[in-house]
């Protein structure tokens, strides 16, 4: 008995052809993947540029608008707005004296003196006529100035004020009176006594 054994030397070849020719399929196959993704990256790349751009013109064109809305109004830049505001900050602070001052009452009254006004109006006294009343002192104090025919009726008159006047805080102390001779008739050939006073 002989043994033999029989090798096929063609079947190993064919595998290593087989292998190799899979190697070259396969890093075609990457090399075709590899493409793709870097053209679709391209691509992606194209569009995301274009957007920019896009993009960046219409911060451009908002930009301009907004440029263009400043100017507009004057408002040109920084130092405009801060004189602007340094300007409206010193209007409110005087605003700010002037409420305080009118407070204190040292302008006046913003009600007025319509109130005192309207009981001097009330108040009359026979033979006495008032040419002139003034509110003094930011309205602490009144002056009435007029004239009468007598002494009596102006100090009757300077009574009613008082009493009148109390509700108002203001009080009459002071009195001036001084005499004028005014000529009456048709030729004025007459003479009368007119009394002119003043209180305060």
């Amino acid at each position: 008995m002989t043994m033999s054994q029989q090798i096929n030397l063609l079947t190993r070849r064919r595998t290593r052809k087989s292998l190799a020719w899979y190697s070259i399929r396969g890093v075609a196959l990457l090399v075709l993947a590899l493409t793709s993704v870097a053209i679709w990256n391209e691509f992606t790349l194209r569009e995301q540029l274009a957007l920019e751009k896009q993009t960046q013109k219409s911060i451009a064109a908002a930009k301009a608008v907004l440029d263009q809305k400043r100017r507009a109004s004057g408002l040109e830049d920084a130092d405009a707005l801060a004189k602007a505001s340094s300007a409206m900050r010193s209007r409110l602070d005087a605003r700010r004296e002037l409420v305080g001052l009118i407070d204190k009452g040292e302008l006046g009254s913003l009600s007025g003196h319509s109130g005192a006004m309207s009981v001097l109006a009330t108040i009359s006294e026979n033979e006495v006529w008032v040419r002139q009343f003034e509110v003094t002192k930011a309205g602490k104090s009144m002056v009435i100035v007029g004239n009468a025919l007598s002494n009596e009726a102006v100090m009757r008159y300077a009574n009613r004020l008082n009493e009148a006047f109390k509700a108002f805080g203001y009080q009459f102390s002071s009195m001036e009176l001084s005499r004028e001779e005014v000529s009456v008739g048709a030729a004025a050939a007459q003479k009368a006594d007119l009394i002119k006073f003043k209180l305060y």
